[in-house]
C-alpha cells in the first residue's frame, strides 16, 4: 500500500568505509575496508495528518526506518524478508511537505555497525522535498517537533474553554433567579406586579436570591478585563509562531488570532444567560467536582487519560464466578470467549477468542475427530466458505535480545516462543509444537514449519532448523533416541525418475542452494561433536533393506529403475566434479560386496570406453579400460601377475610372420636314436620328418602368439 499521491519525500545516501594497515598492494598506504551494519531513521514527531489527501484525510503514523550497508559500505534500502541491500538510498518523508499538519521536524540518523572501528554519533537532519541528502555532508541541526496545526489549535481550544466557563457561571446565577422563582410559586402573570414593589416580601425574596447567588461570580467588566488579558497571551503565542509568511504559517496565526478575537469579544450578561439557559435541563448541567472519585460517584482519569489504579477494583468477576488474585488484574475464563468473539466487529473474518470446548474438527485439523478441541484460546482466520486474502500472521511476536550466558549458567537460551509438554504416564503421542498445511487450492508451496536465520556479524552461528534429542537418565536405557524423523505418506503414483515427473513427485529430503547463494561447503554432514569415543555413530548413512522400489521393467508411465544412491553428474564437461571421494584417513576396506547378491553376478557395471584409473597425478596414464567396439580390456601401462609373479607384459617385438603350413595336432616329443654306425637314408628320412613337424608346430604358435598380441613385428 503506498503514502498519498501528495506526499513529497527525499533520498538520503551516503558511503561508510573502515581504515586499516596496510594489505597486500604494491603501495605503503594505509587501505580500506567497507563498514558493515544498519542506519536506523526515527522521526520527531509521532505522527503527520494529511488533510487533503485523496479520497479522505488520513493520519500517517511514523515508524522508525532502517537501512542496511552493501559490500561496498554503501547505504541501501533493505529487502523485506532478509533483509539484504535491494537497493542504494533510503526514501524518507520530506520534513517541509506543506500538505501535512507539521513542517519543520526532523529526522533522526542513529548508527548500530558491526564493523570494527565503531560508529558516527546520532544526529538530526531536514529533508527537503525532491532532496538527496548525503549523510557525510548533511548540516546536523538540533531535534524538532516543527510547527502544526496542533499547536494553534491547542490555543483556541484554551481561550475557548475560558468563554465557555464565563458564561456558564453567568447562567448559573440566572438559573438560581428562576428556581427561586419557581419554588415560591410565583407565575409568569404575578411576576411583574410583585418585583415591581419593592416592599414586597417576593421582591426582597429573589433580590437576595440572585445576590447570594451573584456573590463569588464575576462582574462583566471584571470577565472581560481578565479574558482580554488572556487573548493577548494568545494573540503573542500565534505571531510567535508565524515566521516567513508560508501558507502553514499563515493558516495557524489565523486560527489563534480568531481564538484570541473570541476571547476578547463581550461576554453575556446575566438576563440574556438566563434566557438562553433557561430551558437547560439538569440532566446536561456541568458535573460538579465534588462527584469524581468519590463513592456512587464517577471515575476520573489521570494525565495519561486511564483510570487511576487506586479506583479499580481488587478483581473483576467472570460470567463463570473465577476471579483473579491480584488488584487491577482481570481474569477471563475461556467461558467468556464466545462473548467477546460475538462482539468483536474490527475483523469479523478472524474469530480471535473462542471458548476451550469449541470443535475444531470441522476445519480439518492433521489428526480430525481424535483431537477436535482446544484446552486454550483457539484462534481462527476466515473460514471455508469465506477464506481470508490477508496473508498477514495471525499472531507475530518480536524480541530484541541482548541476552548473555551470565556466570556458569551456560545453557542460557534468548527464546521467543516456548513450549513445553512433560509427560507423566498415559500412552499418547506428545508433540509439544505442530505445524500443519492443508492445501485445498491456489497456487504456490505449502509449509508445516518454516524456520529462517540469517547471519550478519563475523560471530554469526545461525540454523534455520535444529533438533536435539537425548537420553535423560544413564542409568535407564530409553526405547530409542531419534533427532528428526521425515514420514512420508505418498495416495498417488509416483513416476520415479521419468522425465518432467514433477507431477506426483515425493521426496523425503531436499537440500538445496536457494535464492541465488554463492557456494556451499556441506549438503549433508554427519560427524561426532562430543571427545572421542563419545559421540560417533555405528553407521554414518544406513539404507535399511526392503526400502527401495525394486528394478523392474519400465513401463509408460513409470521408470522401475530403483536404486538407493543415485548420483547426477554436471551437464558441461567443464563443471564436473568427483562422484565419490575417500578423503584422507584410514579405512579397513573402500567397498565391500561380499555380504549382498548380485543379478547376473554384476557387483560393478561399467560403461563402453570407461577405465579404472591406478594412481595419483594428472596424467592418469595408468588405468585398466575397457572398450566395446574392439572387445578389449585394456591395461595400459600394466602387466599381468598372477601371486605376485609376472606372467604378461608389454608386447615382444621383431618377430615376423610366420609362413607355410602349420601344425596344431597333438605334438609327440622325438625320442632320438642311438648311431653306432653311420646313418643310413632312412635315418636322414626319420631326421627330416621330425624337423618339419617341429617347424609347423612353431609356426603355428608364432601365429598365434602374435594373435593374441604377446609378440608381433
Amino acid at each position: 500500500m503506498l503514502l498519498p499521491v501528495n506526499i513529497s519525500t527525499g533520498t538520503v545516501t551516503g558511503q561508510f568505509i573502515v581504515g586499516v594497515r596496510d594489505g597486500a598492494d604494491d603501495d605503503h598506504e594505509p587501505d580500506s575496508i567497507p563498514a558493515a551494519g544498519r542506519i536506523s531513521f526515527t522521526a520527531s514527531v509521532p505522527y503527520l495528518v494529511d488533510l487533503t489527501a485523496d479520497p479522505n484525510p488520513v493520519t500517517i503514523m511514523l515508524k522508525t526506518v532502517e537501512g542496511v550497508l552493501d559490500n561496498e559500505g554503501y547505504l541501501c534500502t533493505p529487502l523485506p524478508d532478509t533483509f539484504e541491500p535491494a537497493y542504494r538510498g533510503v526514501k524518507l518523508i520530506a520534513t517541509d511537505d506543506m500538505d501535512l499538519s507539521n513542517t519543520d521536524w526532523t529526522w533522526t540518523a542513529s548508527y548500530a555497525f558491526t564493523s570494527p572501528g565503531g560508529a558516527p554519533a546520532s544526529h538530526s537532519f531536514s529533508m527537503p522535498s525532491g532532496a538527496t541528502r548525503d549523510l557525510t555532508t548533511v548540516v546536523r541541526i538540533p531535534a524538532s517537533d516543527g510547527i502544526g496545526i496542533e499547536q494553534a489549535e491547542a490555543l483556541a481550544a484554551s481561550a475557548h474553554a475560558a468563554a465557555v466557563e464565563a458564561a456558564e457561571s453567568a447562567a448559573t446565577a440566572s438559573q438560581a433567579a428562576l428556581d427561586a422563582a419557581s419554588a415560591a410559586q410565583v407565575t409568569d402573570l404575578d411576576i411583574s406586579t410583585l418585583l415591581a414593589n419593592s416592599g414586597s416580601g417576593a421582591r426582597l425574596e429573589v433580590n437576595n436570591i440572585v445576590a447570594a447567588a451573584t456573590a463569588d461570580k464575576l462582574d462583566t467588566d471584571t470577565a472581560i478585563e481578565t479574558y482580554q488579558s488572556r487573548a493577548a497571551l494568545d494573540a503573542a503565542a500565534a505571531a510567535k509562531v508565524s515566521s516567513g509568511g508560508s501558507q502553514l504559517n499563515g493558516a495557524v496565526k489565523s486560527i489563534a488570532d480568531a481564538s484570541a478575537a473570541a476571547a476578547a469579544a463581550p461576554k453575556l450578561d446575566s438576563a440574556t444567560a438566563a434566557t438562553t439557559y433557561a430551558a437547560k435541563s439538569v440532566e446536561t448541567s456541568k458535573l460538579d467536582a465534588s462527584q469524581k472519585a468519590t463513592a456512587n460517584g464517577v471515575a476520573s482519569l489521570d494525565s495519561g487519560g486511564k483510570h487511576p489504579l487506586a479506583q479499580v477494583p481488587d478483581v473483576v468477576q467472570t460470567t463463570s464466578g473465577a476471579k483473579p488474585v491480584g488488584k487491577g488484574e482481570v481474569f477471563v475464563n475461556t467461558n467468556d470467549y464466545a462473548t467477546i468473539a460475538a462482539a468483536h466487529t474490527a475483523r469479523p473474518d478472524i474469530a480471535t477468542l473462542s471458548p476451550g470446548g469449541v470443535n475444531v474438527g470441522s476445519v480439518g485439523n492433521i489428526y480430525g475427530i481424535n483431537y477436535n478441541k482446544a484446552l486454550g484460546a483457539y484462534q481462527q482466520a476466515g473460514t471455508a466458505a469465506a477464506p481470508t486474502t490477508d496473508a498477514a500472521p495471525i499472531i507475530w511476536t518480536h524480541k530484541y535480545s541482548a541476552a548473555d550466558r551470565p556466570g556458569t549458567e551456560v545453557n542460557e537460551w534468548s527464546q521467543g516462543a516456548y513450549h513445553q509438554i512433560t509427560k507423566t504416564g498415559g500412552g499418547a503421542y506428545d508433540a509439544a509444537i505442530t505445524g500443519y498445511v492443508r492445501n485445498q487450492g491456489g497456487a504456490g508451496q505449502s509449509i508445516g514449519i518454516h524456520g529462517r536465520a540469517t547471519g550478519y556479524t563475523v560471530n554469526s552461528d545461525v540454523f534455520g532448523m535444529w533438533a536435539y534429542a537425548a537420553s535423560g537418565d544413564p542409568a535407564t536405557v530409553p526405547k530409542s533416541i531419534i533427532g528428526m524423523e521425515i514420514d512420508m505418506n505418498n495416495k498417488n503414483p509416483d513416476q520415479g525418475w521419468m522425465d518432467g515427473a514433477n507431477v506426483g513427485a515425493s521426496r523425503g529430503l531436499i537440500v538445496v542452494g536457494a535464492d541465488g547463494s554463492n557456494p556451499l561447503t556441506h549438503g549433508i554432514q554427519i560427524g561426532a561433536n562430543s571427545a572421542s569415543p563419545n559421540g560417533k555413530f555405528w553407521t554414518g548413512l544406513l539404507m535399511r533393506a526392503n526400502g527401495t522400489m525394486p528394478s523392474g521393467p519400465n513401463s509408460a508411465t513409470q521408470i522401475n529403475n530403483g536404486e538407493q544412491i543415485r548420483l547426477g553428474g554436471a551437464t558441461a564437461g567443464a563443471d564436473a566434479y568427483n562422484g565419490v571421494r575417500f578423503y584422507q584417513g584410514n579405512f579397513t576396506t573402500g567397498i565391500s560386496f561380499a555380504e549382498a547378491s548380485f543379478a547376473n553376478g554384476a557387483a560393478i557395471v561399467l560403461g563402453d570406453t570407461q577405465r579404472i584409473i591406478v594412481g595419483p597425478g594428472g596424467a592418469k596414464s595408468t588405468y585398466l579400460g575397457f572398450d566395446l567396439t574392439t572387445s578389449l580390456a585394456n591395461f595400459n601401462n600394466l602387466s599381468i601377475a598372477l601371486n605376485g609373479v609376472q606372467v604378461v607384459k608389454s608386447r615382444r617385438t621383431g618377430w615376423g610372420a610366420a609362413t607355410g603350413t602349420v601344425d596344431r595336432t597333438a605334438y609327440a616329443a622325438y625320442a632320438a636314436p642311438t648311431y653306432a654306425a653311420a646313418p643310413t637314408m632312412s635315418d636322414m628320412q626319420t631326421l627330416a620328418n621330425q624337423v618339419q613337424a617341429n617347424s609347423r608346430h612353431l609356426a603355428a604358435l608364432i601365429q598365434d602368439l602374435t594373435t593374441h598380441g604377446l609378440i608381433g613385428a
